[in-house]
């Protein structure tokens, strides 16, 4: 994917720019820093999908409209995104975000699953979670686990993050190996009940088995209280139940809300999108063009409806959730019934009986010997299947592992060499870092600065020679501590060497004066100390622009 040019519009103060690329190096720079600098990368990557952590209080992205031009594949393409929604150029309807990751990792070709946190169970991974190898953001990615801070990954299991990520890129492990670990891991799960059961019932053989001989003592007082006990909890059951009707009703209300105001909602798109189709570019008779007058007009209907269809999926959701909580509480009060009704039938067994005695009597039937031995015998024969499944499984597993193990070793030598390169640049990196091996960096001050430039630019070397996914790379600055001025040279050296002398698309952030450090051809995108990243004279054309989504 190249990003080719990017439009912001702030819908509330009036604010837009656009800001063109070069498809390989394009380095954003100022005089002084805080001048949006930082805000304009944030923004290129937010609008691809990224949850930004760190977006500076004055930067209002929540209401501001973004859209990139890209070309992927030799297509060309657009992405708008508005705060969680999205809009892209071969789809109609505005897109959630679990749809436009669906829709992102699609035309990535990238359908990687990643285990979800506290599960074996495998799901799409999230467009965030792709981007955040590419991306490193000047705030967040400086401290803790290499790469693991860059995006809001929480509902991953960390100890796969990135790893997964990365080993999927670098075709180091494919969906069906994934899919045969999560389905060994599932095994593993109920091979362990079904010991733990096994277990239980050999611990209690001979309570289980002389059930039967014991000997019943009737205790007409405890059978009394017995009574009261069934009315007490018959009692806080129809509570519960009548909770969870009320409850039930008042999500309902909402519901039948919601829908009426969707169906208003489309209503009013219908009868735009009509105006819309009617006020036509060309006069039908005569063929003459609109005046500008008219295509303002057309131009207000067009935005009109992208606003609306952005209104109309927010309920769309909203009713998607209320229907979703209906059938939690409906699931949840059905449970209830039964049990309800199980303790009502009980409780008029108990006290339809001839006498107390017959009763106790009927409690005293056990299970016999030959039963528990049944019991016992069917658990091991499934346990037993399990395990030739699971041994099965790991066959398959070391048999794709050992094909991928050749790339690898590739891999893994290409990184030592080149993480021993770079380090020798810089005098405060050890060279004990291991491929895909992430842990927490312990060190501080410009020591630490150093060992992750190092670690950064390695991988995204890695990237640019062995990924299968074609993303722009941004590295938002690389100081976060002083740095003396040999130090300096080297760190900027490696960053011209590896980073923008790459024939990749790459965006970085400097100031002016760093340009001494770096060589070679690159784009330069100058933001002006006296001026603002957005601006008023081109709110009107872009608001136009991003508003002509159906032209």
């Amino acid at each position: 994917m190249i990003i080719k040019r990017f439009v912001i519009v702030d819908l509330n103060n009036g604010l837009a720019n656009e800001f063109n690329f070069s498809p390989n190096s394009n380095v954003i720079f100022s005089r002084n820093g805080t001048v949006g600098k930082s805000s304009l990368l944030k923004s290129i990557y937010y609008c691809l999908g990224m949850d930004i952590k760190n977006f500076t209080k004055t930067w209002n992205y929540n209401q501001m409209i973004f859209k990139i031009y890209f070309s992927h594949n030799n297509q060309d393409g657009w992405i708008i995104r508005h705060k969680n929604f999205y809009k892209v150029y071969d789809t109609d309807a505005p897109l959630s975000e679990s749809e436009y990751s669906r829709w992102f990792t699609k035309l990535l070709d990238m359908q990687i699953k990643i285990r979800i946190k506290d599960s074996e169970n495998l799901s799409q991974v999230h467009a965030a979670a792709i981007l955040s190898l590419f991306y490193v953001d000047q705030d967040s990615s400086w401290k803790g686990v290499p790469f693991r801070n860059t995006a809001n990954l929480n509902w991953y299991n960390s100890k796969d993050m990135p790893q997964s990520i990365f080993e999927y890129v670098l075709n180091l492990k494919s969906n069906e190996h994934l899919e045969k670990e999560e389905k060994r891991g599932i095994l593993k799960n109920e091979l362990s009940q079904l010991r733990n059961t096994c277990n239980s019932l050999i611990a209690l053989k001979d309570q289980f088995i002389l059930t039967n001989k014991r000997n019943l003592v009737l205790d007409e007082d405890g059978f009394k209280e017995d009574l009261k006990k069934y009315l007490l909890i018959l009692e806080s059951l129809n509570d519960k139940i009548s909770t969870y009707n009320e409850q039930i009703y008042k999500k309902q209300v909402e519901l039948d809300s919601l829908k009426l105001e969707l169906r208003e909602l489309n209503d009013i798109l219908k009868c735009n999108n009509k105006l819309y189709k009617n006020n036509s570019i060309k006069c039908s008779k005569c063929n003459s063009f609109l005046t500008e007058q008219q295509s303002e007009e057309r131009m207000k209907l067009d935005y009109s409806s992208f606003l609306l269809s952005l209104n109309i999926k927010e309920i769309e959701l909203k009713i998607n959730e209320a229907e979703q909580s209906i059938r939690s509480l409906l699931d949840k009060k059905l449970g209830l019934d039964k049990e309800y009704n199980k303790l009502s039938k009980q409780l008029q067994m108990k006290s339809s009986r001839s006498s107390i005695n017959e009763f106790i009597q009927s409690l005293g039937e056990a299970t016999s010997q030959d039963k528990y031995y049944k019991i016992l015998g069917d658990l091991e024969i499934k346990k037993s299947d399990i395990e030739d499944e699971i041994k099965k499984i790991n066959t398959e597993i070391k048999k794709l592992t050992e094909e991928q193990n050749n790339r690898r070793s590739e891999i893994d030598s290409y990184f030592t060499d080149t993480f021993n390169k770079l380090a020798s640049n810089l005098p405060s990196v050890d060279r004990d870092f291991k491929f895909l091996k992430f842990n927490q960096i312990k060190n501080s001050g410009s020591a630490l600065n150093q060992i992750f430039l190092v670690i950064y630019l390695t991988y995204i070397k890695i990237l640019m020679e062995y990924s299968s996914v074609e993303l722009p790379f941004v590295m938002d600055s690389i100081i976060k501590d002083e740095l003396d001025g040999d130090v300096l040279s080297g760190a900027y050296s490696l960053v011209n060497k590896i980073f923008l002398s790459s024939k990749k698309q790459t965006f970085f952030a400097a100031l002016d004066d760093k340009f001494q450090y770096l060589t070679g051809k690159c784009n330069k995108i100058e933001i002006k100390s006296d001026q603002k990243l957005l601006n008023k004279k081109s709110f009107d054309r872009l608001k136009k622009e991003i508003g002509l989504l159906n032209v």
